[in-house]
Protein backbone atom coordinates (compact mmCIF):
# COMPACT_ATOMS: atom_id res chain seq x y z
CA UNK A 1 0.00 0.00 0.00
CA UNK A 2 1.38 3.43 -0.90
CA UNK A 3 1.69 6.35 1.52
CA UNK A 4 -1.38 8.18 0.22
CA UNK A 5 -3.60 5.09 0.45
CA UNK A 6 -2.37 4.56 4.00
CA UNK A 7 -3.11 8.21 4.79
CA UNK A 8 -6.71 7.89 3.59
CA UNK A 9 -7.20 4.53 5.31
CA UNK A 10 -6.05 5.95 8.66
CA UNK A 11 -7.81 9.33 8.38
CA UNK A 12 -11.16 9.42 10.21
CA UNK A 13 -12.36 12.08 7.75
CA UNK A 14 -12.60 9.22 5.24
CA UNK A 15 -14.60 6.86 7.47
CA UNK A 16 -17.36 6.68 4.85
CA UNK A 17 -14.81 5.53 2.25
CA UNK A 18 -13.66 2.76 4.58
CA UNK A 19 -17.27 1.65 5.13
CA UNK A 20 -17.70 1.60 1.35
CA UNK A 21 -14.47 -0.41 1.02
CA UNK A 22 -15.80 -2.89 3.59
CA UNK A 23 -19.14 -3.07 1.76
CA UNK A 24 -17.37 -3.85 -1.52
CA UNK A 25 -15.06 -6.42 0.09
CA UNK A 26 -17.96 -8.26 1.72
CA UNK A 27 -19.91 -8.23 -1.56
CA UNK A 28 -16.94 -9.59 -3.50
CA UNK A 29 -16.33 -12.35 -0.97
CA UNK A 30 -20.02 -13.20 -0.58
CA UNK A 31 -20.26 -13.44 -4.38
CA UNK A 32 -17.80 -16.35 -4.21
CA UNK A 33 -20.14 -18.15 -1.81
CA UNK A 34 -23.15 -17.30 -4.00
CA UNK A 35 -21.44 -18.91 -6.98
CA UNK A 36 -20.55 -21.99 -4.92
CA UNK A 37 -24.18 -22.33 -3.85
CA UNK A 38 -25.60 -21.76 -7.34
CA UNK A 39 -27.18 -18.40 -6.51
CA UNK A 40 -27.64 -16.60 -9.83
CA UNK A 41 -28.41 -13.05 -8.72
CA UNK A 42 -25.85 -10.52 -7.48
CA UNK A 43 -25.36 -9.94 -3.78
CA UNK A 44 -26.80 -6.41 -4.05
CA UNK A 45 -30.19 -7.84 -5.09
CA UNK A 46 -30.40 -10.10 -2.01
CA UNK A 47 -32.57 -7.83 0.12
CA UNK A 48 -35.09 -7.56 -2.72
CA UNK A 49 -35.21 -11.35 -3.04
CA UNK A 50 -35.54 -11.68 0.72
CA UNK A 51 -38.39 -9.14 0.78
CA UNK A 52 -40.29 -11.09 -1.90
CA UNK A 53 -39.63 -14.41 -0.15
CA UNK A 54 -41.27 -13.03 3.00
CA UNK A 55 -44.10 -11.04 1.40
CA UNK A 56 -44.69 -13.30 -1.66
CA UNK A 57 -45.36 -10.24 -3.83
CA UNK A 58 -44.83 -6.51 -3.95
CA UNK A 59 -44.90 -3.36 -6.03
CA UNK A 60 -41.79 -1.21 -6.45
CA UNK A 61 -43.16 1.21 -3.87
CA UNK A 62 -43.91 -1.54 -1.36
CA UNK A 63 -40.51 -3.15 -1.80
CA UNK A 64 -38.71 0.21 -1.51
CA UNK A 65 -40.65 1.10 1.62
CA UNK A 66 -40.10 -2.34 3.13
CA UNK A 67 -36.35 -2.17 2.52
CA UNK A 68 -35.93 1.51 3.32
CA UNK A 69 -34.36 2.07 -0.10
CA UNK A 70 -35.04 4.52 -2.89
CA UNK A 71 -37.57 3.67 -5.59
CA UNK A 72 -34.81 4.07 -8.20
CA UNK A 73 -32.46 1.61 -6.47
CA UNK A 74 -35.20 -0.99 -6.07
CA UNK A 75 -36.18 -0.47 -9.71
CA UNK A 76 -32.60 -1.30 -10.78
CA UNK A 77 -32.56 -4.45 -8.65
CA UNK A 78 -35.98 -5.56 -9.87
CA UNK A 79 -34.77 -5.11 -13.45
CA UNK A 80 -31.82 -7.43 -12.72
CA UNK A 81 -34.17 -10.07 -11.30
CA UNK A 82 -36.53 -9.72 -14.27
CA UNK A 83 -33.64 -10.13 -16.73
CA UNK A 84 -32.59 -13.30 -14.89
CA UNK A 85 -36.20 -14.60 -15.10
CA UNK A 86 -36.33 -14.91 -11.32
CA UNK A 87 -39.38 -12.67 -10.97
CA UNK A 88 -42.32 -11.82 -13.17
CA UNK A 89 -44.57 -8.79 -13.27
CA UNK A 90 -48.28 -8.43 -13.63
CA UNK A 91 -50.84 -5.67 -13.18
CA UNK A 92 -52.38 -5.46 -9.71
CA UNK A 93 -55.89 -6.88 -9.52
CA UNK A 94 -57.37 -3.81 -7.86
CA UNK A 95 -55.32 -1.14 -9.70
CA UNK A 96 -54.16 -1.87 -13.25
CA UNK A 97 -51.73 1.08 -13.10
CA UNK A 98 -49.77 -0.70 -10.37
CA UNK A 99 -47.32 -3.51 -11.22
CA UNK A 100 -46.88 -6.44 -8.84
CA UNK A 101 -43.74 -8.59 -8.78
CA UNK A 102 -43.72 -12.26 -7.80
CA UNK A 103 -41.24 -15.12 -8.11
CA UNK A 104 -41.01 -17.46 -11.04
CA UNK A 105 -40.43 -21.13 -10.20
CA UNK A 106 -36.68 -20.57 -10.58
CA UNK A 107 -36.96 -17.46 -8.42
CA UNK A 108 -38.58 -19.52 -5.65
CA UNK A 109 -35.65 -21.95 -5.79
CA UNK A 110 -33.19 -19.09 -5.70
CA UNK A 111 -34.93 -17.54 -2.70
CA UNK A 112 -34.64 -20.87 -0.86
CA UNK A 113 -30.90 -20.86 -1.59
CA UNK A 114 -30.68 -17.31 -0.24
CA UNK A 115 -32.37 -18.37 3.01
CA UNK A 116 -29.84 -21.21 3.30
CA UNK A 117 -27.02 -18.73 2.62
CA UNK A 118 -28.34 -16.43 5.37
CA UNK A 119 -27.85 -19.13 8.00
CA UNK A 120 -24.19 -19.51 7.07
CA UNK A 121 -23.73 -15.76 6.68
CA UNK A 122 -24.93 -15.19 10.25
CA UNK A 123 -22.24 -17.55 11.50
CA UNK A 124 -19.62 -15.89 9.28
CA UNK A 125 -20.51 -12.39 10.52
CA UNK A 126 -20.57 -13.61 14.13
CA UNK A 127 -17.06 -14.97 13.55
CA UNK A 128 -15.98 -11.66 12.00
CA UNK A 129 -17.43 -9.74 14.96
CA UNK A 130 -15.49 -12.00 17.29
CA UNK A 131 -12.29 -11.48 15.27
CA UNK A 132 -12.51 -7.69 15.45
CA UNK A 133 -13.73 -7.64 19.04
CA UNK A 134 -16.98 -5.77 18.51
CA UNK A 135 -20.55 -6.79 17.67
CA UNK A 136 -20.65 -5.31 14.17
CA UNK A 137 -24.42 -5.24 13.70
CA UNK A 138 -25.03 -3.64 17.10
CA UNK A 139 -22.30 -1.07 16.46
CA UNK A 140 -23.66 -0.20 13.00
CA UNK A 141 -27.22 0.05 14.33
CA UNK A 142 -26.03 2.37 17.12
CA UNK A 143 -24.18 4.54 14.58
CA UNK A 144 -27.27 4.75 12.34
CA UNK A 145 -29.47 5.66 15.32
CA UNK A 146 -26.98 8.31 16.47
CA UNK A 147 -26.83 9.86 12.98
CA UNK A 148 -30.61 9.88 12.74
CA UNK A 149 -30.74 11.70 16.08
CA UNK A 150 -27.92 14.15 15.29
CA UNK A 151 -26.99 14.31 11.61
CA UNK A 152 -23.46 14.33 10.25
CA UNK A 153 -23.99 17.95 9.12
CA UNK A 154 -25.06 18.95 12.63
CA UNK A 155 -22.03 17.21 14.10
CA UNK A 156 -19.78 18.82 11.49
CA UNK A 157 -21.12 22.30 12.23
CA UNK A 158 -20.85 22.01 16.01
CA UNK A 159 -18.42 24.54 17.52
Amino acid sequence: MNDFAQFINDNTAFTNKRFFDLFNLINEQADVVYKQMGIKFPVVASSTVLYLSKSKEGSLTEIAKGLGLSHQLVSQRVKILLNLDLIKKQPAKNDKRKTIYTFTIDGERQSELLLEYCKGAEKAFDSLSESVGVDLITTMNKAITALNETSFAQRYNQP
